[in-house]
This record gives structure tokens, C-alpha cells and sequence, in this order.
């Protein structure tokens, strides 16, 4: 019986002990440096993908995001035409069920993005 006991406790233990090991790493300088690296290189490759975004407007474009698996049958991709970006969002039209349907994706949830050159 003291053995469940003590497996609770060692249990309790490592389910906290990530969140100590974060906050002790979270004080380090290199850390701090690391973390804003990360957020730098985030944000530069939002700016890269609203800049090709904005250059595909009215391109006909297969569009690979996160969000779009709740739309497009557990699909995560997407074939559509931008119409307008915005700093955050993008429109897109696509066709469902031969209706023309207009969706709107955050760019930070756009994996890949790739202009369709010509229709088989």
C-alpha cells in the first residue's frame, strides 16, 4: 500500500518538474535570447508570406493551412483564388458542392503556399 503512495508522490513530482526546469530557464539571458530569436524568425516569415500573398492576388493558388482541416473533409489544403490580404487575414474564393464559397484564413495558420501555373 505505501508503494501507490509513493507513486502519487513521484507522480505529482514530473508533472511539475517541466514547469520548474521552464522558469529556471526562463531567468538565463541565453534563453531570453533565444526566445526572442524565435519570435524574430516567426515574424519574419509572416511578413515573407503576406508579401507573396499580396503578390498573388487574383492567382488562382493551393493553400496549405492548419484551420482549413475543419472545412475541406480532414483535407488541410485548399485550392483557391485570393481576392484580398489583409495584415492578419486573407479571402480567398474556392469552389464547394459548384457554389462559389468565400473563406477566410489567418496568415499565421498558412503552412505552405503555391500558385498553380496551368489546369490539367
Amino acid at each position: 500500500m505505501w508503494w501507490i503512495v509513493l507513486l502519487i508522490i513521484a507522480y505529482m513530482l514530473f508533472s511539475r518538474l517541466d514547469d520548474i526546469i521552464e522558469l529556471s530557464k526562463s531567468k538565463s539571458p541565453d534563453y531570453q535570447k533565444e526566445v526572442e530569436q524565435r519570435q524574430y524568425e516567426h515574424q519574419q516569415e509572416q511578413k515573407e508570406i503576406t508579401q507573396q500573398l499580396r503578390a498573388l492576388i487574383g492567382s488562382e493558388c493551393r493553400i496549405k493551412s492548419s484551420d482549413l482541416i475543419y472545412m475541406s473533409n480532414g483535407s488541410s489544403e485548399i485550392k483557391a483564388k485570393i481576392s484580398q490580404v489583409d495584415d492578419d487575414w486573407v479571402e480567398v474564393l474556392t469552389l464547394r458542392k459548384k457554389k462559389h464559397l468565400k473563406v477566410y484564413i489567418k496568415i499565421e495558420s498558412i503552412n505552405s503556399l503555391s500558385k498553380i501555373v496551368a489546369e490539367e
